[in-house]
């Protein structure tokens, strides 16, 4: 039975929309994926890409000194479009800010503490891995699929008890820090929203015609990883915050979210 402590949800109406790429034709065609502005443009959410742009653009110009502005701009353009994948609107940003919960630092740093993370995913749950399939090739660009039970959420809302993971086979190797293995249980921070923009991302490459759709949270069931840690007898391993201070922060960040 999944469990979580929860204010209220808002939901965010699906809508499909048919892109349709034309390429320069020349000697060898190469077929591109989709620009971020564009794909934000594809699901209706230009408005809120450009204002989160802005501010973190300003943002990133004042707080990080010395940098090319390449560097503003790209950051500022890619992390918009992840933030906002992530259930994170631009009027949560300085609401953000205010709780003690840095953006810039979640978006610039190596090493994040639990809330800066949750931010560039929209879910964070426990659960335990039930069955990994390998070479399960569907339209996504991924070839595993990764079933997990889930015991806890954290963070953002799922619709079932038993959610879905796709990986690539490059993250399947031993050792890798986002492999999860069969029968373990993990503290899983999972973008159902970027799963969406690599899926498109990988049609256009194969094909000019692709159909996507804004994140429906809450009612989404197939994710990527952006972090796991092992949880074994009540603790997380490779953390440097022990449980309480990770869930806890994780939970904070929720209730701000969805004040």
């Amino acid at each position: 039975m999944v469990t979580k402590d929860r204010f209220y949800l808002t939901s965010i109406a699906a809508i499909c929309f048919l892109l349709i790429f034309t390429f320069p034709e020349s000697g060898s065609t190469q077929r591109l994926g989709i620009a971020h502005e564009d794909y934000m443009k594809a699901i209706g959410w230009e408005d809120d890409f450009i204002v989160m742009r802005n501010i973190l653009q300003n943002e990133l110009i004042h707080q990080v000194e010395g940098e090319p502005e390449a560097y503003y701009r790209d950051n500022a353009n890619f992390f918009s479009m992840v933030l906002l994948l992530s259930a994170v609107k631009p009027a949560d940003y300085y609401k953000l800010q205010q709780n003690g919960v840095d953006v810039i630092n979640a978006i610039t740093a190596n090493v994040r503490p639990f809330d800066e993370q949750s931010l560039l995913s929209d879910v964070a749950l426990v659960g335990t891995v039930t069955d990994v399939i390998a070479e399960e090739f569907e339209e996504d660009g991924f070839g595993v699929t990764v079933s997990v039970e889930v015991s806890e959420v954290l963070k953002g809302e799922i619709a079932t008890d038993t959610i879905i993971i796709r990986q690539r086979n490059s993250s399947r190797v031993a050792g890798s820090d986002n492999r999860p293995d069969l029968n373990q249980t993990y503290l899983f921070l999972l973008s159902s929203g970027m799963y969406g923009y690599h899926k498109a991302n990988y049609q256009m490459r194969e094909k000019e015609e692709i159909e996507v759709s804004p994140p429906d949270f809450g009612n989404e069931n197939v994710f990527v990883i952006y972090r796991l840690y092992p949880y074994r007898s009540g603790q997380l391993l490779r953390s440097p915050q022990n449980r309480s201070t990770a869930f806890q922060s994780l939970k904070f960040v929720d209730y701000l979210l969805n004040q």
